[in-house]
C-alpha cells in the first residue's frame, strides 16, 4: 500500500498541465509556483534547455529518491511460516464504518470525476459546439487530423511498451532482481521538461537527416515517430506494473517443466507464459494507450498534433464551449477502451461457466479428448 501510495505521488509530483491551467485562470498574485511549470515557462521564453533544465533538477533528485524508496519497499522479500491452525485469508468486514466508508468514496468520485465531466456536458450542451470543433475537412486545421495522430501515436506507445514490458516483468518477477526494472521506471521520476528537452537533443541530431534525408522522428510530413516513442518511454512504469503482479502470481514449475520438455523458449512464452498473463497484458496496453491520448506535459514541446494539444492551445482563446466539445470527445476515446476490456472479460467469465458440463446421472461426464 505504501508503494502504491509513493507511485501515484511520484506521478501527481511531475504534472505540469493542471498547474499550468490553474496559474492562467488565476491572477498572476496567486500563481502557483512549482517546478514543472517554473521549467516550462523557462524553455517558453527561450532560456534554453540548459536553465529549464537545471530547474528540474530538484525535482529529478526528489522523483529519483522516492523511486530508489519503492524499489526497497517492493524488494524486500517477506517471510512467514504456516502451521496447522493456518486459516485461508477473509475480507476485512467494515461493521458500522461500511456505509461512511461507501459514502466517502462515493464524495471522492463526484468531486474529483463526476462533477467535471457533469460541468464539460452542461458547457457543450450546445450542438454548434461540436460542429465547430469537428471539421469534417481533410487538412492540418481540422479535428479529424488530430484524432488520427492521437490515435497513431497512443496505439504506436502501447504496441511498444508491451513486449519491452513483458520481457521486463518477467526477469523481475523469475529473478527477484529490480535494477533493469528501476531503470524502465526511471522516465516517471523525471520532471517532463526533462523528457522532451532530451527527446529533441536526441532526435534533432544532425546524422539523422544527413543519413535518412528526413527525419521520420520530428519531421511533420513523416509518420512522426518522435512522440510516441517519448509516450512509450514515459508510460512503460504502468504497463510493468500490470504484467509484473501477473507473473508472480504464476507458478515458475510451469516453464520449467515446459523446458524440461523439450520446449523452446519462444514456444514456452507463447505456450505458457502469454495465455496465462494475457489479462494482464491487455491490460498493460489499455493502460498506456488510455495515459498516452491524455498526454501534454511532454507533447507540448513536441510537434505532436494531438487532442489535448489542441484543447491546451484553445484554452488559452477562452473557447469554452469549443473546449468542452474536445474534452468530452477525448474523455469518449478514454473510456471505449475500457469498456471494451468489461465486455471482453464479462464474455469470458460467461463462457467459462457455459462449458462446465454436468456430470451424467452415471456420474461420469463426458470423455475429454487425448
Amino acid at each position: 500500500m505504501l508503494a502504491g501510495a509513493l507511485f501515484v505521488f511520484l506521478f501527481a509530483l511531475n504534472d505540469f498541465a493542471v498547474v499550468d491551467f490553474l496559474n492562467w485562470v488565476r491572477p498572476t498574485a496567486d500563481r502557483i509556483a512549482v517546478y514543472p511549470f517554473e521549467s516550462f515557462v523557462a524553455w517558453s521564453r527561450s532560456q534554453g534547455p540548459g536553465e529549464a533544465t537545471a530547474l528540474g533538477v530538484p525535482l529529478a533528485v526528489l522523483g529519483i529518491a522516492l523511486l530508489w524508496a519503492i524499489h526497497r519497499l517492493v524488494g524486500r522479500r517477506g517471510s512467514g511460516s504456516v502451521g496447522a491452525a493456518h486459516r485461508s485469508p477473509e475480507p476485512w468486514r467494515l461493521g458500522h464504518w461500511r456505509v461512511p466508508a461507501l459514502i466517502g468514496c462515493l464524495l471522492l468520485l463526484a468531486v474529483s470525476v463526476g462533477g467535471p465531466i457533469a460541468a464539460l456536458l452542461w458547457k457543450s450542451s450546445n450542438l454548434t459546439a461540436y460542429r465547430a470543433v469537428w471539421k469534417l475537412v481533410e487538412g492540418a486545421g481540422s479535428s479529424t487530423n488530430e484524432v488520427r495522430w492521437t490515435l497513431w501515436f497512443a496505439i504506436l506507445a502501447a504496441s511498444l511498451a508491451l513486449p519491452l514490458a513483458f520481457v521486463l516483468a518477467h526477469r523481475a518477477a523469475r529473478t527477484g532482481r529490480l535494477l533493469w526494472l528501476g531503470l524502465a521506471m526511471l522516465p516517471l521520476a523525471l520532471p517532463p521538461v526533462f523528457l522532451g528537452a532530451g527527446y529533441l537533443r536526441l532526435l534533432n541530431a544532425p546524422w539523422i537527416d544527413d543519413l535518412l534525408g528526413r527525419n521520420p522522428f520530428l519531421d511533420p510530413d513523416t509518420p512522426q515517430y518522435g512522440p510516441a516513442l517519448l509516450l512509450a518511454a514515459k508510460y512503460l512504469p504502468f504497463a510493468i506494473a500490470a504484467l509484473w503482479a501477473a507473473f508472480l502470481e504464476v507458478d515458475p514449475r510451469l516453464e520449467e517443466a515446459a523446458a524440461n520438455a523439450g520446449a523452446r523458449p519462444l514456444a514456452r512464452v507463447l505456450g505458457v507464459l502469454e495465455p496465462l498473463v494475457r489479462p494482464a497484458s491487455i491490460l498493460a496496453f489499455v493502460l498506456v494507450f488510455v495515459l498516452a491520448l491524455r498526454e501534454i506535459d511532454t507533447i507540448v514541446l513536441l510537434s505532436g498534433n494531438t487532442i489535448l494539444r489542441k484543447i491546451y492551445t484553445m484554452i488559452h482563446f477562452q473557447r469554452d464551449d469549443q473546449v468542452a466539445a474536445l474534452c468530452i470527445l477525448l474523455v469518449v476515446l478514454q473510456a471505449l477502451p475500457f469498456l471494451v476490456l468489461a465486455i471482453l472479460r464479462a464474455g469470458k467469465a460467461n463462457h467459462g461457466t457455459a462449458s462446465a458440463v454436468p456430470a451424467t446421472p452415471t456420474g461420469r461426464g463426458p470423455r475429454a479428448a487425448p
